[in-house]
Formats: structure tokens, C-alpha cells, sequence
């Protein structure tokens, strides 16, 4: 039987409970009026109990939610149920702007920047699944909770991705066919073998990745009372930074081999996550999952809130628009007129420039949008990214692209002061469907990071190729700049929808 059809059945249970008992207080009206009502009034509370508890023992919802209330969540546990927010920023960022720019040079010799975009459009992708991750975590009937489950095997499935990506990047800077190739252009047999593998590797662990991601998301609603929410999300917001900026330090200036790292930051996670965070399992599970459910987790929200869905369009742009940093070190490298090695290191420099900058601004700006409105305050941001793309089009050195990064920190930071604001504003069902809405939020950004670089990075390639197949000219990087541009522009248009 359906949750729906629960419902109804038990309120009409109860409506025939009052009539009965109503009908029988009022045959006794005269002297014993006040003994009947009492006794009216018990049972009902009785039953109300009963069905309570019921309830609460089916789902194990309920015992969850006044748990979060009852208790007051200390730091160091907030700390811990976002964790993983923390590695998921370390592996990303230093992964992205840092690992596999160079890699892509050797797995795709005469077209990085077109093997980088594809590697970054099929981890973009794989982010669709937390949607779908979350909603069967939210029905998992496991005694050992509903979202460790998932965290475990994601984890586990994360670290065999790692050892083969170790591995193929190991073989491929050892191995002198594969780095003549990258050389001359030419791919061997091997070479299409480890690329292969590679990219095999490579979807898998971020598809395990954004499960793991998911599950952890449902921890701070499950275990955090609503007095604590905003504290738990600014403590995200700092392992997300704190992740981001430790991963391009490690990686970008102190050499560390970086798929043993990440390898190290998960088992972490999930060791003192399992350790220190208890959840109440559900004593039953609940309805099945059918496939229309979970076709209504991408759609529903977008089609019953006009303004939800020009939100969700206005991101979607935005990150469309940022992703062309992606091409930074390859930049650097062409423009600059640096080494491969010396152009990641610099752009780890970016990264950090960018991140600093961003944690700075974004508080003040949140506090700011509550007075002024959160539109305003995106409209500026989406103009200053601009100015900073048309700023690094004339730049030929290196202090010029620092402190245009430094803008670009202080644009990027301002937008995500009221992102999430933003969004929450616009949920259509804040009671009933907040998780399911901000789940649907949340792809805009993976959607738009997937083809910003889809569009930028072929665009890069034929505008900008030159006799040296690894080697870009400006003008192919004035154009992609210039797209960028024309993307954080577009989403001030698409917000203007938005009431």
C-alpha cells in the first residue's frame, strides 16, 4: 500500500473514531458531559500515540528527525559527517586543473586539449547519478543505516579506480613508446590499450565518487537539527576549501604522487566516518522504486516552479561559462612560453590564488545578499568574470594572470555566496522536496561544467592549432575566453526570469 493511501486510510479511521465517540458523548450531555469528554479526549491522544509510533517504527523517520532535534551536534562531528566533502574538493580540483592536463599530453598526443574535454564530459556526466543515488539511499532498510552502506561501497569501488589509474600512469611514464608518442603524435597499440583502461578507470571513480558524495549529503539533514543547518553548511564550505587548497599544495608544490594521496584522504574519511557517525536504520523498508520515480527526480521540480527552473538555467550557464579555466596550465604553457612542469606548478599557484580570494569575500557577500537580494549581487559577479576573461586575453605575464585570478576569486566567491541562497529560495516543495529540488540544482552545475568544456576544448583546437600539435596560439584562446565570457553573461539574462 502505498505512503498516500496510508494516509487517508487512517484519517478516515480516525474521523469515524470521532463520530462514534461523539455521538455517544452526546447522548450522555447532561451531568456526565465533562467525565465523557476526558475520556473522549484520552483515547484520541491515545490513538494518536499509537499511530505515532507506528509510524516511527515502519520508516524510522521519525525517531531520526527528533534525534537532531533533541541533541545539539558538536564541531567535531560536524566536521566529520562532511569529511568527505573535503576529499571530493581535494581529488576534483587538483585532479582537473593539475593531474590530468599533463596527463592528457601523453594519453592523446596532437589533441590534449579535445582528450581533456572528453575526460572532463564524461566526469561531468557521471555526476547525473546523485540524484538517483540519494533517492535509493533515502529507501536503503539496512540495519547499518541508509547512508553507510553506501559510503562503504563507494569507497571501495574509488580505491580500485585509483590503483588502476596509478598503475596506467605509472606504465605510460615508464614506458619510452608511449612518451615518443607523445612526442610525435602517433599512437601505438599500447598507448590505445592504457588509454583505454585509463578512461575505463576514470569513469568509475567518479561515478563512485558522486554515490559516496550523495550518501554523505543525507547525513547533516538526518543527524542535524534545523538550528544547526547553517552552521553545518559553512562548515562544508570550509573542507571544501580547506580539501581544495591541501590538494593543490600536495600536488602542485610538493610533488606528491597524487592517486596514492587521494587513496589516503578516502580511507580516511570513511574510517572515521563509520567510527564516529551513528544512524537509526530503518526497521522496514518502503515502497519500491520504480523507474518513473526515478525519471520525476530530474523533472518534477523544473516543471512546477517556473522561477525554480530559470535558476536552475542561469547555473547551468554560469558554470558553463567558469569551466573554461580548465584550460589554464595548457595557458600558462603556450602563452607564457614555459615548460610543461613549470606550467603546473603555476597554475596550482592560480588555483590557490582563486581559492584564497573566493573564502574571503563569500561570507561577507551571503550577509550582504540578505539586505540587498541575491540577484544583484550575481549580476555583479557575472560582469566582473568578464571583465577578468577580456583581462586575461591581453596577458602575457605572469603577474597579469595573478592578479586577474585574484578578480576572478573575488567574482567566483561572490557567486557562491548566494548560490546556495539563491536556490533554496526558489525550492518548490521547501517541506516535502528540498532534498529531491537541490538535488536537481545541483546537476545545472555538473551539466554545465560538462559542456563548457565540450564546446571550449574542440573551439581551442581549431582556432588555435599550430604547426607544433601540442602547442595553441592566442587567438585560440581569445576565442575560448571570449566564450566563456559570452556563457556568464547569458546567465545574467536567464536570471532575469527569475521574480
Amino acid at each position: 500500500m502505498s505512503s498516500g493511501a496510508r494516509s487517508r486510510l487512517a484519517q478516515s479511521e480516525e474521523a469515524r473514531l470521532l463520530g462514534v465517540r461523539g455521538d455517544a458523548g452526546a447522548d450522555d450531555l447532561g451531568h456526565n458531559a465533562s467525565p465523557r469528554g476526558e475520556e473522549i479526549e484520552d483515547g484520541l491522544d491515545a490513538e494518536t500515540n499509537a499511530r505515532s509510533r507506528e509510524r516511527q517504527s515502519s520508516s524510522g523517520k521519525l525517531s531520526i528527525l527528533e534525534e537532531a532535534e533533541e541533541r545539539l551536534v558538536t564541531f567535531i562531528e560536524l566536521l566529520v559527517m562532511n569529511s568527505f566533502v573535503g576529499a571530493y574538493g581535494l581529488i576534483q580540483v587538483s585532479m582537473f586543473m593539475l593531474v590530468l592536463p599533463k596527463q592528457c599530453a601523453t594519453l592523446f598526443p596532437g589533441s590534449q586539449a579535445v582528450g581533456l574535454a572528453s575526460l572532463l564530459g564524461l566526469a561531468g556526466s557521471t555526476q547525473l547519478i546523485c540524484p538517483v543515488a540519494g533517492l535509493f539511499s533515502d529507501r536503503m532498510s539496512s540495519p547499518f543505516g541508509r547512508r553507510r552502506p553506501f559510503i562503504v561501497v563507494g569507497t571501495v569501488v574509488s580505491l580500485l579506480s585509483l590503483a588502476v589509474l596509478w598503475y596506467v600512469s605509472h606504465h605510460l611514464g615508464e614506458d619510452e613508446t608511449a612518451l615518443e608518442a607523445a612526442e610525435t603524435g602517433e599512437v601505438s597499440s599500447d598507448l590505445a590499450a592504457a588509454r583505454n583502461l585509463y578512461v575505463i578507470a576514470f569513469v568509475m571513480l567518479n561515478l563512485s565518487l558522486n554515490v559516496c558524495f550523495a550518501a554523505y549529503a543525507g547525513l547533516i539533514p538526518d543527524l542535524v537539527g534545523e538550528s544547526q543547518i547553517g552552521q553545518a553548511s559553512g562548515t562544508m564550505a570550509v573542507m571544501n576549501a580547506v580539501g581544495s587548497l591541501v590538494g593543490v599544495w600536495m600536488v602542485g608544490f610538493l610533488k606528491v604522487e597524487p592517486f596514492t594521496m587521494y587513496a589516503v584522504w578516502l580511507i580516511v574519511c570513511c574510517a572515521v566516518t563509520l567510527l564516529i557517525v551513528s544512524e537509526t536504520p530503518r526497521a522496514r523498508p518502503t515502497d519500491s522504486i520504480a523507474c518513473r520515480d526515478i525519471f520525476n527526480v530530474y523533472f518534477e521540480s523544473l516543471e512546477t516552479n517556473p522561477d525554480f527552473k530559470w535558476v536552475w538555467v542561469s547555473r547551468l550557464l554560469y558554470y558553463m561559462g567558469i569551466s573554461v579555466q580548465v584550460f589554464m596550465q595548457y595557458f600558462i604553457r603556450d602563452i607564457i612560453g614555459v615548460s610543461a612542469d613549470e606550467a603546473k606548478q603555476e597554475t596550482a599557484m592560480v588555483s590557490i590564488i582563486m581559492l584564497v580570494c573566493a573564502a574571503i569575500v563569500a561570507v561577507p557577500c551571503g550577509s550582504f545578499s540578505d539586505r540587498v537580494g541575491r540577484k544583484s549581487l550575481v549580476y555583479l559577479s557575472c560582469i566582473l568574470m568578464a571583465l577578468v576573461y577580456l583581462g586575461w586575453s591581453f596577458a602575457f605575464q605572469l603577474w597579469h594572470i595573478f592578479a586577474f585570478s585574484a578578480l576572478f576569486g573575488v567574482a567566483n566567491g561572490t557567486y557562491l555566496s548566494v548560490d546556495y541562497a539563491l536556490g533554496c529560495d526558489k525550492i518548490p516543495d521547501r517541506d516535502e522536496g528540498a532534498a529531491q529540488a537541490l538535488g536537481v540544482w545541483g546537476v545545472a552545475a555538473f551539466l554545465g561544467s560538462t559542456l563548457g568544456p565540450v564546446i571550449s576544448g574542440p573551439l581551442l583546437y581549431f582556432l588555435g592549432s599550430t604547426s607544433d600539435p601540442d602547442v595553441y596560439s592566442h587567438t585560440g584562446y581569445v576565442a575560448l575566453l571570449a566564450v566563456g565570457a559570452f556563457f556568464v553573461l547569458l546567465s545574467t539574462l536567464a536570471l532575469r526570469n527569475v521574480s
